[in-house]
């Protein structure tokens, strides 16, 4: 009796775990929600499944220090990020929409042309 209570509570530890992974996007901010790499705090970055603190403070010093990520395969060139935590990560994160340089923008402004 002790060893089917045992495989039970086992098997109830899985299915939450599962569940976990698969509600994960819901609880970084609704259905399809994705984490903005190039906008997440520290704080927000945590929240990230097998991301603890030092990983999601290595995230935001590569990003101040080598500028926006351009994709979310970047995460590799990240001290911790291996891809196994890539492929993990991958459904949960985005790095935002290719928006045009301030160059481009200032030129649009001015209505000319270099």
């Amino acid at each position: 009796m002790l060893e089917s209570r045992k495989w039970l509570v086992g098997r109830f530890l899985l299915l939450l775990a599962v569940m976990g992974l698969i509600c994960a996007p819901a609880a970084l901010g609704g259905k399809g929600h994705k984490l903005d790499l190039n906008r997440a705090t520290v704080e927000q970055l945590k929240e990230l499944p097998r991301i603890g603190v030092k990983t999601a403070q290595a995230i935001v010093k590569y990003r101040k220090d080598h500028g926006k990520f351009k994709s979310v395969d970047e995460l590799l060139e990240v001290k911790g990020i291996g891809k196994k935590k890539l492929e993990l990560l991958r459904p949960l994160v985005t790095v935002g929409k290719a928006k045009g340089s301030k160059k481009a923008r200032s030129r649009k402004k001015s209505g000319g042309s270099k």
